[in-house]
């Protein structure tokens, strides 16, 4: 059994058709393709009316940018879980090899608790949205070309299961990355705990004790850089993707609020978009960093100089350290607290320039 949280994930993953451990299941690979093909029909109909407009203007475009940027996300998000389900299942598999947490009914509390706060608000949200257009008498969500020969319901239906579809999937593999990061974070930290204790009572140990206590430590830290290694090469372009879509996403939904109209619809994307990156992303990864770079501290800290026969281990662990740990997302932008405030910079950068331009 896996950490709640990854189980919960994978239920999900399943019904999306890109759970990691049913690579050989051509059920599973129907229901991506699937997916996939409901996504790209909003897109397509979007082109097929803007098209048909006889002038284009800014305003048309940043209108109708939700049915792109939404889609897009979705889409690499999908595909990352689906190309990579090997990979995936291989992190997923690791995880069986942390330390188990001191604290870990406390611990599995406090990550269900956020991470369904999380979904909670994303689901909402979208929700929110669909019923609205319903309830007013709108019906479509999403302002797209309908063919004659199509029933306006099976237009309707297509976007409302667009739409689900592709909220279910970002709080698949947003909740996914912040587990992973939280997992990582929590043994960081038992690791530092360890080596800061290590020496402190090493009179009540015999030297083989007190050598494989060391040695467990150093084994660990090389397993989690390895598996911090295989994470960033399974997330690595999607993060880039994801980040820069988003933040082009939500400096056009700015420019709508100050330009077109500020009602409640525009404002609380703008709130969930911000959410998205913050508790997923930006918190977690900086707070696996800070605890990952701190391993020298705790190292060099823990008088192992005091100890002659054990300056080998001492140093393969030091030497490791000596590059500084990051989340990087396409192997160019860090994945931190600072990028989550850069994000906003940028966002209202942007913002200004469309509203010059319009």
């Amino acid at each position: 059994m896996y950490y709640p949280d990854l189980e919960w994930t994978l239920r999900i993953a399943n019904w999306l058709g890109v759970h990691p451990e049913k690579k050989n299941n051509v059920r599973q690979v129907l229901q991506y393709l699937m997916l996939l093909w409901t996504w790209l029909m909003i897109p397509f109909l979007t082109l097929i009316l803007l098209s048909k407009l006889p002038v284009v203007t800014i305003r048309h475009i940043v209108g109708l940018s939700v049915n792109f940027f939404m889609f897009v996300n979705s889409t690499v998000k999908l595909s990352t879980l689906f190309v990579h389900r090997s990979k995936i299942q291989d992190l997923v598999g690791r995880t069986r090899n942390f330390w188990k947490l001191k604290n870990y009914e406390q611990a599995v509390k406090s990550t269900r608790f956020i991470r369904n706060i999380y979904a909670s608000i994303v689901s909402l949200i979208i929700l929110r949205v669909v019923v609205k257009n319903h309830v007013s008498g709108k019906g479509m969500t999403f302002r797209v070309y309908r063919p004659k020969w199509i029933p306006r319901m099976a237009i309707i239906l297509l976007e409302d299961f667009a739409c689900i579809s592709a909220t279910a999937t970002y709080i698949c593999f947003d909740v996914l990355v912040r587990t992973f990061l939280v997992l990582l974070q929590m043994q960081f930290e038992m690791l530092n705990e360890e080596f800061t204790a290590i020496y402190q009572n090493c009179k009540e140990l015999s030297r083989d004790e007190l050598d494989k206590k060391l040695r467990r430590c150093v084994d660990h830290h090389n397993y989690l850089n390895n598996f911090l290694n295989l994470f960033s090469g399974t997330f690595s372009t999607a993060l880039i993707i994801f980040i820069g879509n988003i933040t082009l996403s939500l400096c056009v939904v700015m420019y709508v609020i100050l330009e077109v109209s500020s009602n409640i619809n525009h404002c609380t994307h703008l709130i969930a978009g911000l959410n998205m990156i913050f508790t997923c992303y930006a918190w977690p990864a900086q707070a696996m960093m800070n605890e990952a770079n701190a391993v020298r501290n705790a190292v060099y800290l823990s008088d192992w100089h005091l100890y002659s026969g054990h300056q080998k281990h001492i140093l393969i662990v030091l030497m490791g350290c000596l590059k500084t740990i990051e989340i990087k997302a396409g192997g160019i932008l860090r994945i931190d607290m600072e990028m989550f405030m850069m994000s906003c910079k940028t966002m209202v950068s942007y913002c200004m320039f469309l509203r010059t331009v319009s």
